[in-house]
């Protein structure tokens, strides 16, 4: 009988480890994934613009009715506004992996306006390269 009693006492050690362990994986998945999505920081390039690959080309008021627009669409990455091409908005579905190799392979364009706001993922990053 005794042998019993010590397999029931040592149960709750075993359960407690367990969920030690449970919680840590859980912890540690938790961290993991907030570092993947706060890592991206949107960005804006002044003079700066991507030709030739936007799904929607319309007029805007200003820059602010642009940047509401794109964030209000899913598939919307990035945007130019030109304000020398009668207050053009353009809205892409791709974008860049960060501002270094966006400022790399954007065209100048005095009085243009590129911003990123969301991450891309593998679909619909722009490789590093002159686009």
């Amino acid at each position: 009988m005794n042998k019993s009693k010590k397999l029931r006492s040592s149960f709750p050690s075993d359960q407690r480890e367990m969920n030690y362990y449970s919680f840590t994986i859980s912890f540690l998945a938790i961290c993991f994934l907030a570092s993947v999505l706060i890592a991206f920081h949107d960005f804006t390039l002044h003079d700066q613009l991507l030709p030739n690959k936007h799904f929607k080309s319309f007029p805007v008021k200003d820059w602010l009715k642009c940047v509401q627009v794109c964030h209000s669409v899913p598939s919307c990455i990035s945007y130019n506004y030109d304000a020398n091409s009668h207050n053009s908005c353009q809205l892409h579905k791709c974008g860049f992996r960060d501002r270094c190799t966006a400022f790399g392979n954007l065209y100048v364009s005095a009085g243009a306006i590129f911003h990123q706001l969301k991450p891309v993922n593998y679909s619909n990053v722009l490789l590093d390269r002159r686009i």
